[in-house]
């Protein structure tokens, strides 16, 4: 990579349900549309422009907001952190459903189906905070999850050339069409399920956490047991 490439993604023009990844010069990527407009726009104005900006443009979830720099400063470590950001955000997304799945429906469950409770005290679901994780049955189950999580991520296929992209779209949500209407509320040059993706997964980070804190400091579950 020579220096001063940017790493650019955008719709592809052949599959609008699709977006590609290419390094470009940086005179290329300053003529390609829609980029120049992003120069200078930021999420808080009094904040310098993100380091990124040198060598991104136009990626999903880009907000121009990055104060303590965790995005890196060169186009590797920008593809390595925004599929870390992916895998975290789609698990959080998974979290935020099992929060509220496991304090509805697990106590009553267990009952029906003879199986031993595993919830933590109070009715909340086990986290690290509240020392709910110690049940054997429970430790031995992440086990395995973690186990197969693990196995999955070497096999995937690493040269996608897109990150948070491993071939697995069982539902075709990549190929979903929305209306003129929601896609007139982003950029030309931004693909609406990518950009929903992260910004649903930033949220739902934040969202597990507070649910996680919630819980340990009040003693008392968010989602009450049916």
């Amino acid at each position: 990579r020579a220096a001063g490439h940017r790493l650019v993604l955008r719709v592809a023009a052949d599959s609008p349900g699709s977006i590609e990844a290419a390094l470009q010069e940086p005179q290329t990527a300053a003529a390609e549309p829609g980029l120049q407009s992003l120069v200078g726009q930021r999420a808080i104005p009094f904040l310098p422009e993100p380091g990124y900006r040198r060598y991104v443009r136009n990626v999903p979830g880009d907000a121009s907001f990055d104060p303590l720099g965790l995005a890196g400063e060169t186009p590797e470590d920008f593809v390595r952190m925004f599929d870390a950001e992916l895998k975290h955000g789609r698990i959080a997304m998974l979290a935020g459903v099992g929060f509220a799945a496991s304090e509805l429906l697990h106590s009553r469950l267990a009952d029906l189906l003879g199986l031993p409770d595993l919830m933590a005290d109070y009715g909340c679901a086990p986290t690290v905070l509240n020392g709910g994780l110690q049940e054997p049955l429970l430790i031995g189950s992440l086990a395995v999850i973690f186990g197969v999580m693990g196995i999955v991520d070497i096999s995937i296929p690493r040269n996608t050339g897109l990150p948070g992209y491993y071939g697995w779209d069982p539902l075709n949500f990549g190929s979903v069409e929305f209306s003129s209407f929601a896609r007139s509320l982003l950029r030309n040059d931004t693909e609406w399920v990518a950009e929903a993706e992260v910004k649903h997964g930033r949220i739902a980070m934040i969202a597990v956490t507070y649910m996680a804190l919630r819980e340990y400091i009040t003693e008392e579950p968010i989602w009450p047991s049916l």
